[in-house]
């Protein structure tokens, strides 16, 4: 199994230390620590279309309008994951409003009220345009710094469609949601060689179908198997070559003293699932919060746990949410971790990475 850490940030700094006319150190410094954790894929973005990053790191601020610069980082983060040996696994886009999700292509198809995960973005065919135009151009891309199609690029082990679509205002089924992942999945099949294809969805279903029902509803978490976009169904696609998940129970409300439990349940679950349809299970995120109830200790032995459980049952790859840089602060991120310069792994400041060894 792939150790994997997630830095969604690395096309913003390298393309602000390009500006700089600067090397991008913080992009070397996090792949010399996943290496040091013994990872071997790094999680991040492919995409950047935050309105408020034009000029800084913003790859698009309209549908046809991209920023070279910003291409350029991007194309520096392949080339060094290369240099330290490593792969990547590249997000397309996000439901989320971070870095310009969903909203941000229904705004520019100048429809009324956009909001955070907007249903029109799975739904309204200028919307969808927009998305695969994108999508079309990110895989065509030919990198400034070795020649190399994305499509095709040795540092890609895989593309995910979308981060964390849930279908929210879609039907209950999850086939409108199966439909549009399916859609996309297989425009970037036609393109890709090599690397795997994966919805980069956290795994929620529209029923409890094959889970301990018992449990999952005595915790406060049985909502994530109501929602409208369905991990059995993304299972079944042809288009797609691992099974998606993220695991932050927490978050989903359930009580700390059966957070480890409940994550180990979802990983066991979702990977026999996932067998049925012949997929292997990629756990793409999983996360115990820094500023909960749950000590530091206790944190790094849950992370320990659900790594082991998800190798057992043979996942692609896992690993936690989210490797940071020395100089990041601590309070952006709840779930983020560090490997401090100068102090064994061990030591390192209030987050999962002694877990990984």
């Amino acid at each position: 199994m792939h150790r994997i850490v997630n830095a969604y940030y690395l096309q913003e700094e390298a393309t602000r230390a390009l500006r700089r006319g600067e090397h991008p150190h913080t992009v070397d410094e996090v792949f010399r620590k996943a290496r040091l954790l013994g990872a071997t894929i790094v999680r991040t973005n492919a995409y950047n279309g935050a309105a408020e990053k034009r000029g800084d790191s913003a790859i698009r601020w309209a549908p046809k309008l991209t920023d070279e610069v910003a291409w350029q980082g991007l194309d520096l983060v392949l080339a060094r994951a290369l240099h330290h040996g490593l792969r990547v696994v590249l997000v397309l886009g996000n439901q989320w409003d971070e870095l310009g999700g969903a909203r941000t292509f229904v705004s520019w198809a100048k429809l009324p009220s956009p909001q955070q995960a907007d249903a029109r973005f799975f739904t309204h065919p200028s919307v969808i345009e927009f998305y695969e135009a994108h999508v079309d151009e990110t895989l065509m891309r030919v990198s400034t710094v070795d020649g190399l199609r994305y499509a095709s690029h040795p540092a890609v082990a895989g593309w995910e469609v979308l981060n964390e679509a849930r279908g929210q205002g879609l039907e209950r089924s999850g086939h409108t949601m199966r439909d549009w992942t399916d859609r996309i999945a297989r425009r970037v099949r036609k393109q890709v060689t090599d690397a795997w294809i994966g919805s980069g969805e956290e795994g929620f279903d529209v029923s409890l179908a094959g889970r301990d029902a018992t449990f999952w509803l005595r915790t406060r978490a049985s909502w994530i198997f109501r929602t409208r976009s369905s991990f059995t169904l993304h299972a079944r696609s042809p288009f797609l070559n691992v099974a998606s998940i993220h695991l932050y129970p927490e978050d989903w409300g359930v009580q700390s003293d059966l957070v480890e439990e409940a994550g180990t349940r979802f990983i066991r679950e979702s990977a026999r699932i996932a067998r049925v349809h012949q997929k292997p299970l990629f756990v793409g995120e999983m996360g115990v919060r820094n500023d909960g109830k749950i000590p530091l200790l206790r944190r790094r032995q849950i992370i320990r746990t659900w790594l082991r459980v998800a190798e057992e049952e043979g996942a692609w790859g896992a690993g936690a949410w989210m490797l940071s840089y020395d100089k990041r602060p601590m309070h952006w991120d709840a779930y983020q971790f560090y490997v401090r310069d100068g102090l064994p792994i061990e030591d390192s400041a209030n987050g999962v990475a002694p877990a990984y060894r």
